[in-house]
């Protein structure tokens, strides 16, 4: 790799160093804040994004990094990056669960359950009902014809 194409990803990976140093700094003072959830959802998610660009160029500057020595201190970057990274990840994360809201059930909708359970009971009684009359056991049937119903033989 030459030495103006290292040079442009270093001075990329620097900026994005800095960038998540100053999004760490924006989530430690989160809950002084106090701000929207779609907000730090953003957030996160632009975090994660930020983390595959660092990735990305940290990747290539250590396959381009001649000897092992080096390699360690370049490496060193990465750690720096992930250790922020992990830190803001979870800030937010925590923050959004802690936040979520619960779907609040208003007293209309609690009336509207109630009346729909009535509703149904009563409409379960008037079938139940209806069947009854419909089909009324045969004996009942032949002695309101007037007919006698003998006994069978023994």
């Amino acid at each position: 790799m030459d030495q103006e194409r290292l040079k442009s990803l270093t001075s990329k990976r620097e900026v994005i160093l800095a960038k998540v140093k100053w999004e760490l700094s924006v989530a430690k003072a989160i809950k002084t804040r106090n701000p929207s959830l779609g907000e730090v959802a953003e957030r996160r998610d632009k975090l994660t994004g930020l983390a595959q660009c660092f990735d990305d160029v940290q990747t290539e500057i250590e396959e381009a990094t001649p000897n092992l020595e080096e390699v360690v201190t370049v490496f060193n970057h990465r750690i720096l990056f992930e250790d922020a990274y992990f830190q803001i990840k979870d800030i937010y994360t925590e923050y959004l669960d802690q936040h979520v809201e619960e779907p609040e059930v208003r007293p209309e909708d609690r009336q509207d359950d109630l009346r729909d359970a009535v509703k149904a009971l009563l409409e379960s009684q008037q079938q139940m009902l209806l069947a009854q009359c419909q089909k009324p056991p045969p004996q009942t049937l032949a002695l309101a014809a007037g007919s006698h119903v003998s006994n069978p033989p023994s």
